[in-house]
């Protein structure tokens, strides 16, 4: 077959295919992607240098056999019932934090010692389990999860424990699992709580005890530290709440952490931006119509902040895993009935808009803009684009001074395009005896020769 004829055929069964990654289902192909099967696993391709670079090559993919289904000649409700209710519990998220808490401790121990081989079996078996609890329901069977010995310490006892049982609790106490990574810190909160407040408390003592800051102490070479600075930092270090080590996700989080973005003057400063870009035109002040406004607005900011420290003080809420998307849904809401209380005092959305960009700008420049644009951000756009025949905008160039994501950009003026004509429909379709004012879906598909 001809490379034309290759080609020629792939366009024949992929014409229609405008995204998506093909593959070959008797190929290997699927293994190399992390294990990945064909019921609507998600992959990706990418040309970053970055993960390029840093992709693992030939790397051995850890596979389990399946168990054969027991076949049942007819399914009933109940049959379907049991297979939903076993589907619940799965185990996934656990199972995945201690993986990466094992794999975090790689970094405490040589590649040839006993302790890194350990560590490394457990963090397959993890891969292993982690694939039977996604596909739990299609095994149908439970899947071992957390070995307690993993993260549980063992006790010794002296008094009865023989020397080979006592070298052995020794060995697997060294590696428990039993703390999670550093920059776990910036996805539990209790958890970067606790580790401000440990290391807190050992800034003052360190001060205190030994006139000198923890982190002057954590920097000077062990040779020239004194035997009670030693003790102290290893007993600093033993009960750190977390696993401070070399591993990959903890250097990055180090990284960004010492980078000073600037970012709460960059957002709260507001002296070198005009605000009056985003009034209309010969905009004047009501003063009757603002104190309005102006007293609708604070009295609600005031409820909110309420609201907010009451449900601080809620553990039931602040647990919930869905409690984020709830906030972003309860102040859209919040928002929505804002707005129409604000409606009331005035239907004019110019005016309206006007006088809240003096009230969060002048008045009170401490309250959220991105409230002021939930609230009227349609009409601002509208205010700004009505005092401008142009704008700049990044546009797609080779030879462009800007990079973002791999591609050069150029900043480019662009004219503010007129607005489009508003589709008018007819109405006399309603009065079409042959189609009722009803599209007619199947003769329109045999028209177009879909089928």
């Amino acid at each position: 077959m001809t490379e034309q004829e290759k080609l020629n055929k792939i366009h024949k069964y992929f014409k229609y295919n405008y995204s998506g990654v093909v593959t070959n289902v008797h190929g290997q192909y699927t293994m190399n992607f992390a294990g990945s099967d064909f019921d609507g696993d998600i992959i990706f391709s990418t040309n970053n240098p970055q993960v390029v670079k840093g992709a693992y090559r030939n790397e051995k993919v850890t596979a389990y056999d399946v168990p054969k289904p027991k076949k049942k000649a007819n399914l009933t409700d109940y049959d379907l019932y049991e297979s939903d209710t076993f589907s619940f519990g799965q185990q996934i998220g656990p199972l995945t934090n201690i993986c990466t808490s094992i794999y975090a401790m790689l970094p405490l121990f040589d590649e040839d010692s006993e302790e890194y081989r350990v560590l490394i079996s457990r963090i397959k078996q993890c891969c292993v389990n982690q694939s039977k609890q996604i596909d739990k329901t299609k095994l149908g069977q439970d899947v071992k999860c957390i070995v307690p010995l993993w993260k549980k310490w063992q006790r010794i006892d002296l008094d009865n424990d023989t020397t080979e049982e006592i070298q052995k609790k020794n060995f697997y106490n060294s590696i428990i699992a039993d703390k999670k990574p550093y920059f776990f810190k910036y996805k539990y909160k209790p958890f970067n709580k606790e580790i401000t407040e440990y290391t807190k408390k050992h800034k003052e003592i360190s001060e205190l005890k030994f006139g000198k800051t923890l982190e002057s102490l954590l920097n000077t070479p062990k040779e020239k530290l004194t035997d009670d600075e030693s003790e102290f930092l290893s007993y600093y270090k033993k009960y750190y709440p977390a696993i401070d080590t070399d591993c990959t996700m903890n250097k990055l989080c180090k990284y960004i952490e010492g980078i000073d973005f600037h970012i709460k003057q960059k957002v709260r400063n507001t002296s070198d931006f005009d605000y009056k870009v985003l009034l209309s035109k010969d905009f004047t002040l009501n003063k009757k119509l603002y104190q309005q406004i102006k007293k609708e607005v604070e009295s609600t900011f005031k409820e909110w902040a309420e609201k907010t420290k009451s449900n601080k003080t809620n553990e039931v809420v602040k647990n919930l895993d869905f409690s984020g998307i709830q906030a972003k849904f309860e102040r859209e809401t919040e928002c929505n009935n804002l707005k129409a209380k604000l409606d009331d005092i005035t239907s004019n959305e110019e005016q309206l808009a006007n006088h809240l960009v003096y009230l969060f700008y002048v008045d009170r420049p401490s309250f959220s803009k991105s409230t002021l644009w939930m609230l009227v951000g349609r009409q601002l756009y509208e205010n700004i684009k009505a005092k401008h025949d142009s704008f700049n905008f990044p546009v797609k160039d080779e030879n462009g001074a800007m990079e973002f994501l791999y591609e050069k950009y150029q900043i480019t003026n662009l004219p503010v395009p007129e607005p489009q004509p508003k589709v008018s429909i007819d109405d006399s379709i309603e009065n079409d005896e042959n189609n009722s004012g009803y599209f007619n879906y199947d003769n329109n598909i045999e028209k177009e020769g879909y089928f």
